[in-house]
């Protein structure tokens, strides 16, 4: 299922949506307008202050407050400005999914509701009101919300399908232009020296490339708990994704800083490897379409966006230092 909006408070609230719209929300995310609700102290806000005025409608200072506290409780960074954008480009979605009448059936709205509580750990709707009480909301309210995202969801749907069409010619545009995505990795050949405890010796941290690995093996050869052994070739899929990264951006020739290994540490030499094999077109047409069919939606959704905030009324009022 995919995911429509968080709230990152102590019970994580999370909201999915039909397999469908998966896509299409992954590329309304990188837009910015999603569904903000992180809750706060009354005291840190002006509530009768507003940040912007969107076809007459009002962004308060609060939302503004609320978009930031969002970003930041998930790691992220954005300018005042970027994320006011974002709140912007959410409210004249808003307002045109309410002008196209747009009705989101109850069965929707509950199955949303649903994905909430099993994504959560609830097994009543008890306990779902209980969580949302925690921050001040009310199931009422959720529902609405829900409402509103579904209904925006389905106008932007609406647009792009009716917008984006691909033809064999774009598709194999797509293909020829961005090879890389398309491509099966090639395999590394690697040597590893490995050894007992967590310290290694001083001369294993002075270890860059084939020469000082080859100077460390001579250095060490008597030293019974440290041996180096030809691993062979492998391909990423054979070790886990933090480590496979790790080795596969090491350029041939160089070694990999000393690993943690249970009980042990160890040091890669990448002795060979192969390029990587770009799929026939063919066969990667599936791939292709989907990556280009997503790549034409969110470059259509940013126009279709800027033409919104072109024909609407928007008046930034003066923001005080965040």
């Amino acid at each position: 299922m995919g995911r429509l909006f968080r709230e990152q408070k102590s019970h994580m609230i999370v909201a999915s949506l039909p397999q469908s719209s998966l896509r299409l929300i992954a590329i309304i995310g990188s837009l910015a307008f999603t569904t903000l609700l992180v809750s706060l102290p009354a005291s840190a806000v002006t509530l009768d202050r507003v940040a912007a005025i969107v076809n007459g409608e009002a962004i308060s200072l609060l939302a503004l407050q609320q978009a930031e506290a969002q970003f930041r409780s998930t790691g992220q960074s954005a300018s005042r400005e970027a994320i006011l954008n974002g709140l912007i480009e959410k409210t004249l979605v808003k307002q045109r999914a309410k002008a196209a009448s747009i009705q989101v059936p109850p069965e929707q709205v509950e199955a949303a509701v649903a994905d909430i509580m099993r994504n959560n750990g609830l097994t009543s709707l008890a306990e779902l009101e209980d969580a949302l009480a925690q921050d001040g909301k009310t199931l009422t309210q959720l529902r609405g919300e829900l409402r509103d995202r579904l209904t925006q969801i389905q106008l932007v749907q609406r647009q792009v399908q009716s917008q984006v069409q691909l033809t064999d010619e774009a598709i194999r545009a797509y293909y020829d232009a961005h090879p890389a995505q398309f491509s099966e990795a090639g395999q590394i050949h690697l040597i590893q020296m490995r050894g007992d405890g967590t310290s290694p010796p001083p001369v294993v941290e002075q270890i860059t490339d084939r020469a000082s690995f080859d100077a460390a093996q001579t250095a060490l050869a008597s030293t019974p708990d440290v041996s180096v052994d030809d691993v062979g070739w492998i391909a990423r899929a054979d070790f886990a994704p933090t480590l496979a990264d790790l080795l596969f951006d090491t350029p041939v020739g160089s070694t990999t800083p000393v690993v943690n290994l249970p009980g042990s540490w160890a040091v890669f030499l990448v002795d060979e490897a192969t390029p990587p094999v770009i799929l026939p077109f063919e066969d990667a047409r599936e791939m292709v379409e989907v990556k280009a069919g997503d790549a034409a939606a969110q470059a259509y959704l940013h126009t279709w966006l800027d033409g919104l905030k072109r024909s609407a009324y928007i008046e930034i009022k003066p923001l005080p230092t965040p």
